[in-house]
Parts: structure tokens; C-alpha cells; sequence
């Protein structure tokens, strides 16, 4: 029926492609507005390592943790895996807290930035990721 009606596929035309170009925009934005995310979580972490890669710079590691109020993940970092990296680390690391709030790519809190090591979106599920990838990171200091 279609095919014998040319007013009838007009009518398609002006239907499906508007709604084609608006399906497809949020769908273009969004894709582009996670990679403009990621490219500055990158020069976030890139200029942590590069702070510290400079001759002379303090032999403490600094973990940044981005967090929320009221985010229990959060408080699990806080009450089960900080006081164990104490002990084990003790004054060789060095965790600052930030906002999570303060930067636009964090998505997952806590996000754990080690500073030259990997960043870790949420808390991970065992304590023993964060603890070897600090040891790796003291490691290769030396």
C-alpha cells in the first residue's frame, strides 16, 4: 500500500527520519560527553604521577579518594580497608579525602586514584586489588 501511495511515504519520511536525528543526538552527546570524562579524569591522574615523578619529591604515596555523604561504599572504605592499609603502610602512604562533588568525572564513589597506579571507580570488591596495586606502586619507586 505503501509503495502505491507516494503520499503515504512522504508522510513516513517526515515521521521516522525527525525522529531517527532525535533519537540519535542524546545518543551522540552522551557518547561524546563520556569521552570528554574520561580524557579529563586522564589529565587528572597524569598530572598526580607527574607531580610526583619530579626528582626530590616526597617518598609518601598519595592516594586520592573521591567521596560522597551518605555513600555507604564510602564509609566501607573508610571503617574495613584504611585502617588495614595503615597498618600495613603506615607513614608511606598518604590518603587525602576529596569531593566527589568537586570534579565532573567521577561517576562511582569511592573513586580511588593511586598515584601511579590504577584508578579504581567504586570500592573493589576485595581489599587485596588496593593492597597489591600500592605495593606495585612503592615498588617500582625504588
Amino acid at each position: 500500500m505503501i509503495v502505491k501511495s507516494n503520499s503515504r511515504l512522504k508522510l513516513i519520511a517526515f515521521a521516522y527520519v525527525p525522529a531517527a536525528l532525535f533519537a540519535a543526538g542524546p545518543t551522540t552527546w552522551a557518547l561524546g560527553h563520556d569521552e570528554a570524562m574520561k580524557i579529563e579524569r586522564d589529565a587528572f591522574v597524569r598530572a598526580i604521577r607527574d607531580s610526583h615523578s619530579i626528582p626530590g619529591a616526597a617518598d609518601v604515596l598519595t592516594i586520592q579518594v573521591f567521596e560522597q555523604d551518605h555513600c555507604g561504599y564510602c564509609r566501607d572504605f573508610r571503617e574495613l580497608y584504611l585502617p588495614r592499609l595503615e597498618r600495613e603502610f603506615g607513614p608511606r602512604i598518604r590518603v587525602r579525602f576529596l569531593s566527589a562533588t568537586s570534579t565532573t568525572w567521577v561517576r562511582r564513589t569511592p573513586t580511588i586514584v593511586i598515584e601511579a597506579g590504577p584508578v579504581y571507580e567504586g570500592l573493589p570488591r576485595d581489599y587485596s586489588e588496593i593492597r597489591s596495586a600500592i605495593e606495585a606502586t612503592l615498588a617500582a619507586r625504588k
